[in-house]
C-alpha cells in the first residue's frame, strides 16, 4: 500500500470530496435564485389587480354612452389567450380573455341599448372585467365599443352581496335620467 493512503482511498474520486458537494450545492442555490429573480420580474404585469378611480355616478353616467338596465341572458368566452411560461407548468389562460354577453333589456337610462347586439368585457375583475351571472340583472355602464367594466360603473342589482349602496346608486341613475317606476 503507498504511503499517506488508507484502506479505500483508492475508490475515491475528485467529484466525492467536500468541495466538489459544496460546489454542487452553490450551484443549485444560484439556479434557484434566478428562477425566483426571473419570476418576480416577469409575472407581476400579469398579476396586477384592477386600478381605477372611483368616480361618483354623476361622472360615470356622463362618460357613459349607453346606460341601462338589462338581465343578462348568456355569456360566453371568445378569442380565448393561453400564455406557455414553460414545459414545466401549464397553460395559464390570460385574465385578460373578452366575455361577449348577450342580454334582454329592460329599461333604458341613456342611449338606446338595442343599437348593442353584444356587450364585452374581460373574463377577471383582476382586470377589471365584470363578474357576469347569467339571469342577473345588471345596470350596465357602457362605451361606444361596447364595452362594460368595473371602472364604468357597471354593477349587478341583484346579488347576496350587494348592500344599500346598489339601491343609493340605482336610484341616482334614475333621478339622472329622469325615469320613473310606473
Amino acid at each position: 500500500m503507498a504511503q499517506g493512503l488508507r484502506p479505500g482511498d483508492h475508490l475515491r474520486s475528485k467529484t466525492n470530496t467536500g468541495y466538489n458537494i459544496k460546489t454542487k450545492k452553490m450551484t443549485t442555490m444560484k439556479t434557484m435564485l434566478s428562477l425566483i429573480l426571473l419570476f418576480t420580474i416577469a409575472l407581476p404585469a400579469s398579476s396586477q389587480a384592477c386600478s381605477c378611480a372611483a368616480l361618483p355616478v354623476e361622472e360615470q353616467f356622463e362618460l357613459a354612452e349607453y346606460v341601462f338596465q338589462a338581465e343578462v341572458i348568456s355569456a360566453k368566452l371568445i378569442g380565448s389567450t393561453r400564455i406557455e411560461i414553460d414545459d414545466m407548468f401549464e397553460k395559464i389562460v390570460s385574465s385578460g380573455d373578452r366575455i361577449e354577453i348577450s342580454f334582454d333589456p329592460i329599461r333604458n337610462f341613456k342611449g338606446e341599448s338595442s343599437d348593442l347586439p353584444h356587450l364585452y368585457t374581460v373574463r377577471d375583475q383582476m382586470s377589471c372585467g365584470v363578474t357576469i351571472w347569467v339571469g342577473g340583472f345588471y345596470v350596465f355602464f357602457v362605451n361606444s365599443d361596447g364595452e362594460v367594466s368595473l371602472c364604468s360603473g357597471t354593477f349587478c342589482e341583484y346579488a347576496p352581496h350587494n348592500n344599500n349602496k346598489t339601491k343609493e346608486k340605482f336610484d341616482k341613475i334614475m333621478e339622472l335620467s329622469g325615469t320613473t317606476i310606473p
